[in-house]
């Protein structure tokens, strides 16, 4: 298969290969926009969505919020040369 693929880029030349995978890869993304313009569902309910980000949002707060207070207290500390 890597020959098989080697010769093809040999033929085509390296710079209309990656044109080729660029326009390859257009014509995938909008199909995808254009299903999803046209499709009646939502892959995610808009409510689901917004209750996932708000979970996600919370988690983050709780994972920094500790690191936060630790750099605000040794700047703290060290503006008062403790």
């Amino acid at each position: 298969m890597d020959n098989e693929i080697n010769a093809i880029i040999t033929l085509l030349g390296e710079q209309n290969v990656k044109s080729l995978k660029s326009e390859i890869k257009d014509i995938i993304v909008e199909r995808v926009k254009s299903d999803l313009k046209d499709c009646d569902e939502y892959l995610l309910a808009p409510d689901d969505l917004q209750t996932l980000v708000n979970e996600v949002l919370q988690e983050c707060k709780e994972e920094i919020k500790p690191i936060i207070k630790e750099k605000l207290y040794a700047k703290a500390l060290s503006q008062i040369n403790i």
